[in-house]
């Protein structure tokens, strides 16, 4: 799900381009490529070590409600899983899942760069703690 918001800050960065187009502010394509490929990095990252608020509240309090001893472990793991992950910037669950990417641009936006590839890279990068 937070993926989305990597697609959604790519798509503002996107737009914020065309609104500059036109005006003393244009961005070089590496500069705009370098900007997206920090950005991707920058909000995987996010994606991975970050729960929402309202995610740990909502275990913290199926944790509280929660009958089953071995249940009430397992949401114990979760809840100090993404604890470590704020202290150490660490992701909070071995396995992410699936990153996918859907990705639109305007038929005026200058896109000369391989965008699939920083998406690539960004996602790797992820994955082997390289951002993290």
């Amino acid at each position: 799900m937070q993926a989305v918001f990597v697609i959604r800050a790519v798509k503002c960065l996107f737009r914020a381009a065309e609104i500059m187009e036109g005006r003393v502010l244009v961005l070089s394509q590496a500069k705009m490529q370098a900007a997206v490929a920090d950005l991707t990095s920058e909000l995987l990252k996010k994606a991975a070590t970050d729960l929402p608020q309202e995610i740990t509240a909502a275990l913290m309090q199926a944790r509280e409600r929660e009958t089953v001893e071995s249940a009430k472990v397992q949401l114990d793991n979760i809840l100090n899983n993404v604890h470590i992950s704020k202290v150490k910037c660490a992701s909070i669950c071995q396995d992410p899942g699936i990153i996918v990417f859907d990705v639109n641009v305007g038929s005026k936006f200058p896109l000369n760069f391989d965008l699939a590839e920083i998406l690539r890279t960004a996602t790797e990068n992820m994955m082997l703690g390289r951002i993290l």
